[in-house]
């Protein structure tokens, strides 16, 4: 009996592992009712092989680097002011991405296509990484990039990959035999949300502004790394910023209510975890190191196999302090070690039904209240404020 092709598992995390190992390419990746990215097969090429099934990371067991549970960790920053400048916190992709660019090798990451999309390219050069720099709050598109980094491989090039945990599970899966030339990062990463809300947010602001929306800037730092903006780029060269916090794409986003499901309780967000490094903020540093320039951003970073401490102890113009685990922990623990939340929120379906049928401005109306045990609490009440603080207490309680 053949095997069948891939049909979708609930928790799919849209990694397009299957597209990559299918030799027909049968599969392409769309985007589902829900706006999150998923294996479609077209039948009349797949042979059944069951390849796609078989390598499937959700489907499969989670393969771990060599880490210990209790990881090297840093707090860095690059030295060179305008690369800080330019990334999301503390500029340690751009000096690993030097680093690689010296042993003339090549490196992986997203880029934005446009002001909708974010996909993988490649690049050669520091002035190719520039637009790989910052943070993309969306989905990137996977395309062929395993198949190209597994290409650049057998050319004998050191390759640097930067994704999410499920995209480097995906590609060490596809290179069985864990090239000594290959090096991962993995993005400690909040969860993707659906592709209806860029729409919905690119569409209203244009609505607002009345002009075109070239590109959206996530992380910009002009006020600050602590005080980081989101900046819209219009077509015209004008741009418009507003402090996180107040921006509304990421009040949907930071509320958890419209991530897919599988980021909830995500397989590949615990330790150890599934790059050489893994990179993100050091939220909360100015706390326990307030003596550290703080103001254009600090990274975190995780050492997760002896290919990364080698790879940390030669890194170029950066400034590196060791630290302890539980510091960076306690700044950010729904990234580091678990999920973003370990149940799937109450207002998701409303949400992503909203996003996707309708604006969002309706989206927004749905963030002052919360449903729980299926009441409507409004998130202003002392009621919700009193929760939200036992549940606090309750993560404080059960930490690792």
């Amino acid at each position: 009996m053949k095997s069948r092709s891939i049909i979708p598992p609930l928790d799919c995390t849209g990694c397009g592992l299957c597209a990559n190992v299918c030799s027909q390419n049968a599969i392409s990746m769309v985007y589902n009712d829900e706006g999150f990215l998923v294996p479609q097969v077209d039948e009349a090429k797949c042979i059944n092989c069951g390849l796609c099934s078989k390598r499937c990371i959700v489907l499969s067991k989670p393969q771990k680097t060599e880490s210990s549970v209790s990881p090297l960790v840093y707090g860095a920053w690059n030295l060179d002011r305008d690369i800080l400048l330019r990334s999301s916190s503390g500029g340690i992709f751009s000096a690993v991405a030097e680093f690689i660019f010296q042993e003339r090798g090549c490196v992986f990451g997203v880029v934005w296509q446009d002001s909708l999309n974010a996909v993988f390219a490649k690049a050669e050069t520091m002035d190719e990484l520039a637009a790989m720099r910052g943070s993309k709050y969306v989905q990137a598109r996977v395309g062929f990039v395993y198949r190209d980094v597994k290409a650049e491989l057998k050319r004998g090039r050191k390759v640097l990959f930067v994704g999410t945990s499920c995209q480097v599970r995906a590609l060490r899966s596809l290179i069985r035999n864990d090239d000594a030339n290959l090096f991962t990062i993995d993005i400690l990463c909040h969860g993707v949300p659906s592709h209806w809300l860029i729409e919905r947010y690119v569409e209203w602001n244009e609505q607002k502004a009345g002009k075109k929306i070239f590109q959206l800037s996530f992380r910009d730092k002009t006020e600050g790394w602590l005080q980081y903006a989101v900046k819209r780029i219009y077509e015209d060269g004008a741009t418009s910023s507003v402090f996180f916090g107040d921006d509304d794409y990421m009040k949907i986003f930071l509320s958890d209510t419209a991530l897919n499901r599988v980021c909830y309780h995500c397989p590949f967000a615990d330790l150890p975890r599934q790059g050489d490094l893994s990179l993100g903020d050091y939220w909360g540093v100015n706390t326990v190191h307030p003596e550290w320039p703080i103001d254009y951003g600090i990274a975190s970073i995780m050492v997760n196999s002896p290919r990364g401490e080698s790879m940390i102890r030669q890194l170029p113009g950066v400034e590196l302090r060791k630290d302890r685990y539980e510091n960076m922990y306690h700044g950010q623990p729904n990234t580091y070690v678990r999920p973003t939340s370990a149940l799937v929120h109450p207002n998701r379906e409303e949400m992503i039904r909203i996003l996707r049928d309708r604006s969002l401005g309706d989206a927004l109306k749905l963030l002052s209240y919360r449903k729980i045990g299926g009441i409507k609490i409004n998130t202003n009440s002392i009621l919700y404020r009193a929760l939200r603080k036992t549940n606090r207490l309750l993560k404080r309680f059960l930490k690792p």
